[in-house]
């Protein structure tokens, strides 16, 4: 009945009188990249804790590969890897020891032990310091040990935990190119909670944002842009004095939303769509020379804010 990778149905969670989860009905599929957003405090680790069965939920249910989570724990975590915040791993040991305390952990044959933690180690680029303690290591390699040892035993989903929260900027790209290179795999479900906009919308298939215990939307990044984001027009002119022009006229039209200007460069956001020669003839006639007219494609980042907005809203 549950096929899909991830299943809930009206899951709910209390801890005294708050409300940390408020009838969450979710679905990932096989294979899917999925991202789970939110602002701190909306709920996503107090899931990602239900799925992995360190807590129950107070209602509701919750099935990890077909298995329901509060009933075949073992079973979900044979078939699941974790790359948390708190990466857990021994400092006294090296990187090599800590892969193969863990293989034996999860039961791996002694004949295939070597080479799969060879092969991990070169994948995630710590070979050279396989003989080193980890207690010396940045976070960053840390977090790429972390994520080695999560695919030691092949898991079928893979649980990734603000993988690069705290992350200097170069341990935050080579933590995000490994998670590409799973990704385009194609092997295995990702499900990624994160603050990374940019990390999320690179690789995600889909993503859901949650607010204040509840899911906003489950969707594309194309669907979602289309349905929450306003289009933008960029509109480019000879100097800074034609772009405050440009944006006095333009800013009190019925059709548009706003502008805002950044050197000779305005942007208009718009209320309709299609209205790109309107605002050209407009230009035109009040004598402002336009260099460049181009449509401007929403980040996540727009659309994010727009949602958790609008739930703030509605919430009043």
């Amino acid at each position: 009945m549950h096929n899909a990778a991830i299943e809930t149905q009206c899951l709910r969670r209390t801890f005294g009188d708050k409300i940390a989860l408020d009838s969450v009905d979710l679905r990932v599929e096989c294979g899917e990249i999925f991202g789970y957003l939110g602002p701190n405090g909306a709920g996503k680790t107090t899931t990602i804790r239900i799925l992995l069965g360190l807590i129950r939920p107070t209602s509701g249910q919750a099935w990890v590969l077909g298995h329901d989570v509060t009933e075949n724990e073992p079973e979900v975590k044979a078939k699941i890897g974790v790359v948390l915040e708190d990466h857990g791993l021994y400092e006294r040991l090296s990187a090599w020891d800590n892969l193969d305390y863990y293989s034996h952990i999860f039961h791996l044959p002694r004949a295939v032990l070597r080479g799969r933690i060879e092969a991990l180690l070169h994948q995630v680029g710590l070979w050279d310091e396989r003989d080193k303690k980890v207690g010396i290591f940045s976070q960053g390699m840390k977090q790429r040990l972390a994520l080695a040892r999560a695919l030691l035993h092949e898991p079928e989903l893979l649980f990734l935990d603000e993988p690069t929260a705290g992350l200097d900027p170069e341990a935050t790209v080579m933590i995000r190119q490994l998670i590409l290179a799973l990704a385009h795999e194609g092997k295995r479900t990702i499900f990624l909670n994160s603050h990374n906009l940019d990390e999320v919308e690179r690789i995600c298939s889909r993503i859901a944002i949650l607010h204040r215990g509840r899911i906003q939307v489950v969707d594309t990044m194309e669907n979602l842009q289309r349905r929450f984001s306003s289009p933008i027009l960029e509109v480019v002119v000879r100097d800074v004095a034609q772009a405050e022009r440009a944006q006095a006229v333009l800013s009190v039209l019925p059709f548009v939303a706003g502008c805002q200007c950044e050197g000779s460069h305005v942007a208009v956001y718009l209320r309709e769509k299609n209205v790109t020669s309107q605002i050209l003839d407009i230009l035109v006639k009040e004598s402002i020379p336009v260099e460049e007219v181009r449509k401007v494609n929403r980040s996540l980042e727009d659309v994010y804010l727009s949602i958790v907005h609008e739930a703030e809203g509605n919430r009043g």
